[in-house]
C-alpha cells in the first residue's frame, strides 16, 4: 500500500541542486538553486509576518496550544499501548 503514495510524493519533491552538480549540468543546478532559496526567502518573510511581536504566551493560545497537547499525550498513548 505504500509505495504507490510514496512514488507519487517522490516525483513532486524538487530535484536537488547537488544532484544536477554530480551530473555536470551546472545550469540545472544554477536554476534548482535559485528556485530552493527563492521559495525560502518567502517561507521566511512570511513566518517574520506571522511571528512579529509575538511572545512566549502564544505558545499556548489558538492552534498552537492544540499542538502542544497533542505532542505531551503522545507518551501517555505509547505507555497504554504497552
Amino acid at each position: 500500500m505504500w509505495p504507490v503514495p510514496l512514488s507519487v510524493l517522490a516525483n513532486m519533491v524538487p530535484e536537488l541542486p547537488w544532484d544536477a552538480v554530480r551530473q555536470r549540468k551546472l545550469g540545472l543546478a544554477r536554476n534548482r538553486l535559485f528556485r530552493l532559496i527563492h521559495q525560502g526567502l518567502h517561507t521566511n518573510e512570511q513566518e517574520q509576518m506571522e511571528t512579529e511581536g509575538a511572545g512566549m504566551i502564544e505558545c499556548f493560545r489558538g492552534t498552537n496550544l492544540y499542538r502542544i497537547e497533542i505532542i505531551s499525550n503522545i507518551p501517555l498513548m505509547q505507555l497504554h499501548d504497552h
